[in-house]
């Protein structure tokens, strides 16, 4: 009996859960491109400790691609894709890919941007920002870009940086409906990436969706003020096809002939759906997705549990509702503040102790002042402000 009491109430809450999310969704959102698994050359490196005594991990390179599922381990790591890791070996550097749109900029959004601990706290586009000026309550500024922030800090500590979001469907996967994302903080592969698409776009009369590209990883070796280091920069080629001896740039021209008459009849559609991915790229980034780029690719600016902002203020009032629920007392809730890196842990060991009772509770039988009768009182469902947790 005790595993049948823990199963109902594992299920309770995953039902609780789903209806929280159901109802915190606008429906006059825009769709997102579902992401069904993420394109790597790196991870999260060993842990270290900073003199304040708060924990990090460094950003580590591979030479060679990584397909990952969303799913992590215990220590935060993406999990591989077993299946797609065996279809392209351990030691691959080129992606066969195929992308969704003509404009680069829907393809691979590029923007240069700050995150601050779990803030984006400056995002622009080379000519003007919106920067945060009032951490606490989060109002924001437009300022101009790029600007000081764009260089290090005094302790060698990158702020601002370029970031690329390239979004893509991988012809290996076998299935339709999602895309396999890729992101980089690089410099070299930022412009890589831009250049090689503008370049294939001058040749196709701009057309670069569904043409079979190729995503390609190589090493490059830099020398600067600091030393010579080598470093990982990715771009997108076009590749002639195996057994055809017309050059490759013959071949290009037959993609997008073809292309561009398969396009006349559905020209319309084709607009519409652009116009549903600007109006998504334009919404502001979730905080899982925040949480996963500082800890990526900025380690040293993760926020320690009293970092002040507005989405820790959102976290705090959501550690209060937990504290009452829980029954938590003041001193208790400082030794679980000390076991947790951050408040997201925090909420989520305290949502682990909600008592069971708490899922199973039945509306209350209430009296109607007016006719006597019993009726059942129903908790009014309100919308749900900020990023889900």
């Amino acid at each position: 009996m005790g595993d049948e009491k823990q199963a109902l109430v594992l299920t309770e809450n995953v039902k609780k859960d789903s209806m929280a999310d159901f109802r915190a969704i606008q429906w006059d959102t825009p769709p997102q491109l579902a992401e069904i698994g993420k394109i790597k050359i790196g991870g999260k490196g060993e842990e270290r400790t900073s003199k304040k005594g708060e924990k990090y991990r460094l950003p580590v390179f591979t030479d060679h691609f990584l397909i990952c599922r969303n799913e992590r381990d215990a220590q935060g790591n993406l999990l591989p894709d077993k299946k797609l890791m065996d279809k392209i070996g351990d030691h691959c550097q080129s992606l066969d890919v195929v992308l969704l749109f003509d404009d680069i900029s829907l393809s691979v959004p590029q923007f240069l941007a700050y995150y601050r601990g779990k803030n984006v706290f400056c995002r622009g586009n080379g000519k003007f920002a919106e920067r945060i000026i009032d951490e606490k309550t989060g109002k924001r500024q437009r300022v101009e870009c790029p600007c000081e922030f764009l260089n290090d800090d005094e302790k060698g500590n990158s702020r601002c940086t370029p970031h690329t979001i390239l979004s893509c469907i991988l012809p290996i996967a076998d299935q339709i409906g999602g895309v396999f994302t890729f992101r980089s903080s690089g410099y070299g592969s930022c412009k890589a990436i831009k250049s090689s698409l503008m370049l294939i776009q001058s040749l196709t009369n701009g057309i670069i969706a569904r043409i079979p590209l190729k995503l390609r990883l190589q090493m490059i070796t830099k020398t600067t003020k600091a030393g010579t280091f080598t470093v990982p920069v990715v771009t997108i080629v076009y590749e002639g096809k195996a057994g055809d001896d017309r050059p490759a740039i013959d071949q290009l021209y037959e993609h997008a002939l073809k292309i561009a008459q398969h396009r006349t009849t559905y020209s319309t559609q084709i607009a519409k759906l652009e116009e549903l991915r600007r109006k998504a790229l334009e919404a502001p980034e979730t905080l899982e997705a925040i949480v996963d780029v500082v800890e990526e690719f900025q380690p040293q600016n993760q926020p320690a549990l009293n970092d002040d902002s507005p989405q820790n203020g959102e976290l705090d009032a959501k550690i209060d509702e937990l504290m009452k629920k829980t029954g938590v007392k003041p001193e208790q809730a400082e030794i679980l503040k000390k076991n947790c890196k951050d408040k997201l842990e925090l909420v989520k060991k305290l949502e682990e102790m909600i008592p069971a009772q708490e899922t199973q509770k039945k509306p209350e039988e209430t009296k109607d002042k007016g006719g006597g009768k019993d009726v059942k009182s129903e908790k009014k469902v309100t919308d749900r402000k900020g990023p889900l947790l």
